[in-house]
């Protein structure tokens, strides 16, 4: 625990680990540093998911979507919840989209919590009002998780239910900043 009260080289992951177990408070530097950072990885470009059956059909980027096809993850993102489910703006453009989720990471006054997912996964949890980005099938906050580990963002979206989604198959949930 020592080693974890004195100012290191820390990378985010690390100091997101040291503020999830408990053993320090983090510096408004330090989790300025975890704002940027996190802002910037977005989605992991590599990753792909498989469309769900509520996907195709639909027209994206000039192409129809097809059964069975694999997306890159940050537009299945979109296409799920910005097209289909409509909880952004209609007309919101895929680079609006993405940064939306940018703009509740950086805000100084949403909230960011760190907890254990389904007790395996180590996740940062950056919460902001929804405001004008609320579309039709909207809510009243946008969530983006961003998995210790992993090196970048696994989903965003806005909860139904925050309080149950911030609760639901986890533990060891530290706030780091309280949302209003």
């Amino acid at each position: 625990m020592g080693a974890a009260q004195r100012a290191g080289n820390y990378s985010v992951d690390d100091l997101i680990r040291i503020a999830g177990m408990g053993l320090r408070e983090l510096s408004s530097k330090e989790i300025d540093r975890i704002c940027e950072y996190v802002s910037r990885v977005g989605f992991n470009p590599h990753a792909r998911s498989r469309v769900s059956q509520r996907m195709v059909g639909i027209l994206w980027q000039g192409r129809m979507i097809h059964a069975g096809q694999e997306l890159p993850s940050d537009e299945w993102h979109f296409i799920k919840h910005v097209l289909i489910q409509r909880e952004w703006p209609e007309n919101t453009s895929f680079e609006e989209y993405l940064e939306s989720l940018r703009s509740v990471i950086a805000s100084e006054v949403n909230g960011i919590m760190i907890s254990r997912y389904q007790g395996r996964y180590r996740q940062l949890a950056f919460i902001g009002k929804s405001g004008l980005y609320k579309g039709a099938g909207g809510n009243n906050y946008i969530l983006i998780e961003y998995r210790v580990g992993y090196g970048h963002w696994i989903t965003g979206f806005q909860p139904v239910d925050l309080a149950r989604q911030l609760e639901e198959y986890r533990d060891e949930i530290r706030w780091i900043r309280k949302i209003d």
